[in-house]
């Protein structure tokens, strides 16, 4: 069984999808990830599905009926909705090829995942492809529309397809369906390693996947702040050499907002496990009493504390998509939307950057930008 994000479909979806995101995720093989209404960049995906042995396969779904189409085309189809209204959609098959050009030109940026040499050199090495779902049409339909002029059956998914549960539906027939949808002209020797499966989840979803750091790349933490306080990190760094206790943030943290009440403190974290973590350790050093004569002993659950309030711990990209409301793609593309994104953030009187080695340069000119943060 395949792993599937999200873990279920919503209830929203719509039939056809709810079939077809069950069928994929019990015939696929479990070391294969089927993500549904994936959001890449201001885009968003219908099916995407990465594996070992396939690669990358980009689905586009449509409810489309052949009654409701007026007039198809290579860009545009013109349709009536439910409604009687005339519509105008993409063709959704040109859409699949644009989003899988959109990630091609993204994972192309990691020379590990290009050919180095060769027919194919400085080509992506990963086999990649793209297709529609038709939820609402059949085989019988595609052609009465005459879609067949515009693309290729086998490119495609019909609605007498979708169910596993359907009589006659057949699991070998199915996956090599997936398979001949992968149009590159070359095809994987050996299955794709994990580290290959795990940069291109990386790469596409950064708030989701977690990077792993070599034993070479230690963690590192800035500090920042606009008021003028000791940088509570400098001593550990002049004595990394001799062996010390090392800097405790979520202690630290505790201190400054006891002596700065009224302060924001926030402290951020490139990897999502590293910050529930650190909100772990926080929620317990908060809740520590300060004389063991306070302590309530009729409680043995650890909650998060009522008080300091002030202090938040987050994973860095689910606090820009969640809290911020901020798409990242569009927030660093230029200075100008930068500046004007800033307006709407909260300010902040200190903020730790956990991990910052793994944060590239802009997005740490970014938090520092917060409330005039500078570095301390």
């Amino acid at each position: 069984m395949a792993s599937t994000i999200p873990e279920k479909i919503q209830h929203i979806a719509s039939p056809g999808d709810r079939k077809f995101f069950h069928t994929l995720k019990d015939v696929l093989p479990d070391d294969y990830t089927i993500y549904y209404k994936a959001e890449i960049g201001d885009r968003l995906f219908d099916f995407l599905i990465i594996g070992p042995h396939l690669g990358i396969l980009v689905l586009s779904t449509t409810g489309i009926t052949n009654k409701s189409l007026l007039s198809v085309g290579d860009d545009q189809w013109h349709y009536l909705d439910a409604s009687g209204q005339k519509k105008i959609m993409e063709n959704p098959m040109t859409q699949a090829r644009s989003q899988m050009d959109e990630i091609v030109s993204l994972l192309s940026k990691d020379n590990n995942l290009l050919h180095l040499e060769g027919k194919y050199r400085f080509q992506l090495k990963i086999p990649y492809g793209c297709g529609v779902v038709f939820t609402k049409m059949n085989e019988h339909d595609f052609m009465a529309a005459g879609l067949y002029s515009l693309m290729d059956p086998y490119l495609c998914f019909m609605s007498e397809e979708l169910d596993k549960d359907e009589a006659g539906f057949s699991i070998d027939k199915f996956t090599d369906k997936l398979f001949d949808m992968i149009t590159v002209s070359f095809r994987l020797s050996k299955p794709l390693k994990k580290e290959e499966i795990g940069a291109i989840s990386y790469h596409l979803f950064p708030e989701l996947k977690e990077y792993v750091q070599g034993n070479d790349s230690p963690d590192e933490t800035l500090f920042l702040s606009p008021h003028t306080i000791k940088n509570p990190l400098s001593k550990q760094k002049k004595s990394r050499k001799k062996e010390s206790v090392p800097f405790d943030i979520c202690e630290y943290t505790k201190n400054l907002s006891k002596n700065y009440p009224h302060w924001n403190i926030l402290i951020l974290a490139f990897n999502r496990k590293t910050a529930q973590n650190l909100q772990q350790q926080m929620n317990i050093i908060l809740n520590e009493p300060e004389d063991l004569f306070d302590f309530d002993f009729t409680t043995q659950n650890i909650e998060s504390p009522k008080n300091h309030q002030n202090i938040k711990v987050r994973h860095f990209h689910s606090w820009m998509k969640s809290e911020l409301k901020a798409n990242e793609a569009i927030v660093f593309s230029s200075k100008e939307i930068l500046l004007q994104f800033k307006k709407n953030f909260p300010e902040y009187d200190a903020i730790f950057i956990k991990e910052s080695q793994l944060f590239k340069a802009e997005q740490i000119e970014f938090i520092k930008m917060l409330a005039g943060i500078t570095q301390v």
